[in-house]
């Protein structure tokens, strides 16, 4: 279990740094892997890590809406400290 929690972990990273590349279509490719291997073992951190970038490519694709709420509902399921300021963004980018 130990190496899928770290191929998760590599999976993640390298989403994340496809996205600070500015390829929302590479990263949200790594963060559905992490994800699903992330399920598959039962690791909520990378499970929520791999929705958060989900959520951040949606946003970096200009999906507002999908994006932030995404993180939203991540945040808020695991009790993360970060769940009030995707709280503040949604009420920036929602009517």
């Amino acid at each position: 279990m130990r190496d899928r929690l770290g191929a998760a972990d590599v999976l993640n990273s390298l989403g994340e740094l496809s996205l600070r590349r500015a390829s929302s279509g590479d990263g949200r490719h790594y963060h559905v892997q992490a994800l699903a291997l992330a399920r598959e073992i039962g690791a909520q951190r990378e499970e929520a890590r791999a929705l958060e970038g989900i959520g951040r490519c949606h946003l970096h694709d200009g999906h507002t809406t999908d994006g932030t709420t995404l993180r939203l509902v991540v945040h808020q399921r695991i009790g993360a400290a970060a769940a009030r300021g995707v709280e503040e963004t949604l009420a920036t980018v929602l009517p």
